[in-house]
């Protein structure tokens, strides 16, 4: 399958409508070598999964595990990680997008082309390329790092800014119709044959035989098929081939084959590029283990055919060994003697005479003799046979290595074809958007993470019956307790400990600081007339209820709902109460990745085989999600009361 630009124009258009203004790139993963999977976060909306690779864009709802390592994940992960989203536009009808990322000062451009195999680069505010997939140096371009980016000539006419002049200068050709167009206009060969398909005109007539009404019509029959492929006019299918997706068309083609109607183009791209990506990474592992175990059992085979070697040797010598003692029983003692000579002459034996010694060379083995009496030569030819005995119980102990290694990677590789899959992203609940914590009294609370989600979370979830809390600290996240009488004590104190542990104390390691809480009333979302209001801060009226003295400890746990099983990090009565399992955790000096990586090897070593098989593909991200802001120290694992929440 490959995108046309009219195609690819659509897909763009789609992906704007929902990478709005707030993503931004909170990781990189590369899957193969030439795709790559953007994980965009938003304060307060789904996060997004946007695929790039040698085919094309798309939005996916799957995360592919990395299959092979790119040294420009590593680059782009250190130019554009928590960089926002400021464009994304193509370049003409051409299969090239470019990404436009800021953060403060930088700008980066992400540039994909989804022709000759397809490239990404990555340039900087001046087009100057920092990092390519695959340079390449043709007679109108070069792109290697540090040259400045050029696009590729264009190809024909662009199809989107068609006019019927264009198609005027189609009657002066002698070409036929259909080759005509696919020369001179940027537009894929099977909408071509559609248009002429559906056209009162034959495929093979020659362009000077069309008349002015053939070419008016041909004209709008184009412009028709442009608009509605690019305005999401669709009625989009999957082309099967031995119940394999080999295609994707966002409108009926008369020479379609075996179809599948799909919901939406985007969809059906999806489906058939995710498809090609993980077999792709499943040939991939493929070969890569029938290369290593290739040579393991080439490795083998080598091994064996030495000791085969080492034996035949060893057996020889004892043999010639045995037959020189049998000769000092007729009453010879010297190798010099001319029927000894005769005797090793026979069995293939090169036998040469020095000056102070003699050289004996069997089956290859050279022996050195100082002493030519045959009592010493057969003593010095069983200790060579000894040696070679030893190399083959080296030889052998080196086999079963080999053979044991062998045995484990046609395991690995069997595990491996069995385990290609993907994670399929989950649909969350609204509050997963925000810090967010169920109380011992099963009230839900919810807490902003930055000055924008603080805003977020009193200005849109704001209702008569919460409450609100904040800690008396600057850089306090905004927590309200959803539906509450206002008599929750146990709800109160956990959240009030919750507000303070996400705050900047824990980051400044303050070991406890005061936290307050009002009534939804008394916070006004705009300020009094004449002043101003930093985002994320809102105008408190009244009394403030205090909670002095909250310690800053929080837990971690797996807490089981209707859905699923999710990461939940809070008090740690609340996580307790309701967790599978939780760790506690305090402030320490550990990063939050580092963290995240010990409190997910604490659920796997838990004995509970649900919990540890789920911990096993628990996304390193979601425990990140959920810390604070810090570092922090992880302790052992506990089985919580395992409270089903809604």
């Amino acid at each position: 399958m490959e995108l046309s630009g009219i195609e690819l124009r659509y897909i763009i258009n789609e992906i704007k409508k929902k990478i709005y203004t707030g993503y931004y790139v909170s990781n990189v993963y590369g899957i193969t070598k030439d795709s790559i999977q953007l994980k965009l976060h938003h304060p307060t909306e789904q996060d997004i999964l946007l695929v790039i690779s040698g085919k094309g864009i798309w939005i996916s709802e799957l995360k592919f595990d990395s299959i092979e390592q790119s040294g420009l994940v590593t680059i782009l992960r250190n130019e554009i990680i928590r960089a926002k989203i400021d464009n994304i536009e193509q370049f003409g009808s051409e299969r090239i997008v470019m990404l436009k990322f800021v953060f403060g000062d930088k700008i980066r451009h992400l540039i994909a082309e989804f022709f000759a195999g397809g490239n990404i680069i990555l340039c900087d505010e001046s087009m100057m390329i920092l990092a390519i997939l695959n340079p390449m140096e043709v007679r109108h371009r070069v792109l290697r790092v540090s040259t400045k980016y050029a696009y590729p000539p264009k190809r024909g006419i662009d199809v989107l800014d068609l006019k019927l002049d264009d198609m005027v200068k189609l009657r002066s050709s002698d070409l036929d119709v259909v080759r005509w167009i696919g020369r001179n206009i940027a537009l894929p060969k099977k909408f071509v044959e559609e248009i002429i398909h559906t056209s009162p005109i034959d495929l093979n007539d020659k362009c000077s035989k069309l008349t002015e009404k053939d070419v008016n019509m041909l004209y709008d029959k184009i412009v028709n098929l442009v608009t509605d492929v690019c305005n999401g006019n669709h009625k989009p299918f999957l082309v099967m081939q031995d119940n394999i997706p080999i295609d994707a068309s966002p409108i009926p083609l008369q020479s379609q084959g075996s179809v599948e109607p799909v919901n939406s183009y985007m969809e059906a791209i999806n489906f058939v590029l995710s498809y090609y990506i993980q077999n792709s990474r499943e040939s991939i592992k493929s070969e890569e283990f029938v290369s290593k175990i290739s040579d393991l059992e080439r490795a083998l085979e080598e091994q064996e055919k030495a000791v085969e070697v080492l034996n035949k040797k060893s057996k020889f010598m004892r043999e010639f060994a045995d037959q020189l003692m049998n000769l000092t029983k007729s009453g010879l003692s010297d190798i010099t003697d001319l029927s000894v000579k005769k005797l090793i002459t026979k069995t293939d034996i090169t036998f040469e005479e020095k000056r102070d010694s003699i050289m004996l060379n069997i089956t290859g083995e050279k022996i050195n003799i100082k002493n030519s009496k045959i009592p010493s030569i057969v003593s010095t030819i069983y200790d060579r046979a000894k040696e070679l005995e030893r190399g083959i119980k080296s030889i052998d102990s080196a086999k079963n290595r080999l053979t044991k290694e062998l045995k484990n990677m046609k395991q690995q590789s069997d595990i491996a074809k069995q385990k290609v899959k993907v994670k399929r992203q989950q649909s969350k609940e609204w509050y997963e958007r925000y810090r967010w914590i169920f109380t011992t009294d099963g009230l839900l609370a919810v807490g902003g993470r930055d000055a924008s989600s603080n805003s977020a979370v009193v200005r849109k979830h704001l209702t008569d019956n919460d409450i609100v809390f904040h800690a008396e600290i600057h850089g306090s996240p905004f927590f309200i307790l959803k539906n509450t009488n206002g008599d929750e004590l146990n709800s109160i104190n956990e959240i009030a400990q919750a507000t303070a542990s996400f705050s900047n104390a824990w980051r400044e390691g303050l070991v406890a600081i005061d936290a307050y809480w009002i009534r939804a009333e008394q916070v006004k979302k705009a300020a009094p007339s004449g002043q101003f209001l930093p985002k994320g801060s809102f105008v408190i009226e009244g009394k403030r209820n205090y909670v002095k003295g909250v310690e800053l400890k929080l837990s971690v746990g797996l807490v089981r709902t209707k859905q699923m099983i999710k990461v939940m990090c809070g008090p740690p009565v609340s996580v307790k109460k309701n967790s599978l399992v939780y760790v506690l955790i305090t402030k320490d000096n550990y990063s939050t990745s580092d963290a995240a990586k010990k409190i997910k090897m604490e659920f796997v070593k838990n004995t509970n085989a649900e919990i540890s098989e789920f911990a096993k593909d628990l996304d390193l991200d979601d425990i990140i999600r959920v810390l604070p802001s810090g570092g922090c120290k992880i302790g052992q694992a506990a089985l919580g009361d395992d409270i089903e929440l809604l």
